[in-house]
């Protein structure tokens, strides 16, 4: 297959991570706009509520320990080159299989989601929170998704091109 005949099944792809990456935006602007400054609600009594929280850190605070000032351009920075790179290995990946390319859009569609929030906001809305974790959306949801399918069936993910250039060597 050669590279124009790749496009239409990309641009699918890119397609359906930006629709993705929309649902998470417009799920955290809803929940910015009618919980932000509320008690959190219960939806599961005890087990699961809807708890407006504003993220400006990464998952589970790994990054605390750099200054702020300098935390966000490089949050921006990782997570902007990320999805150049994924979008790169959308359109190279000639012998992925359907579920490496879902688990790629997946990542795509996460990374985008909050990328939105950290440029626009300068912060993360989380609002899923079960009471034994901490709060997340759904972009977290497609992150961890994505990273699944590829921890299962992506063994061979990348090898044929990340490596192509050894060959020739």
């Amino acid at each position: 297959m050669t590279p124009r005949q790749r496009i239409p099944g990309v641009l699918v792809l890119l397609i359906a991570a930006s629709a993705l990456a929309g649902c998470d935006v417009a799920s955290k602007r809803y929940v910015q706009d009618r919980y932000a400054g509320q008690p959190p609600q219960q939806v599961i009594s005890g087990v699961l509520h809807l708890r407006y929280v504003e993220n400006r850190d990464v998952a589970f605070r790994a990054l605390r320990w750099i200054p702020a000032s300098i935390r966000k351009p490089f949050v921006l920075s990782v997570v902007g080159a990320s999805i150049v790179a994924l979008c790169a290995a959308l359109f190279r990946l000639r012998r992925a299989t359907f579920a490496e390319r879902a688990a790629l859009t997946l990542i795509l569609a996460g990374a985008a989601g909050n990328f939105i929030d950290r440029i626009e906001l300068g912060y993360v809305i989380d609002f899923i929170n079960f009471d034994f974790w901490p709060a997340f959306n759904m972009a977290d949801i497609y992150l961890t998704a994505g990273g699944a399918t590829l921890v299962i069936w992506g063994r061979r993910l990348l090898k044929e091109e990340a490596w192509n250039g050894q060959a020739a060597r």
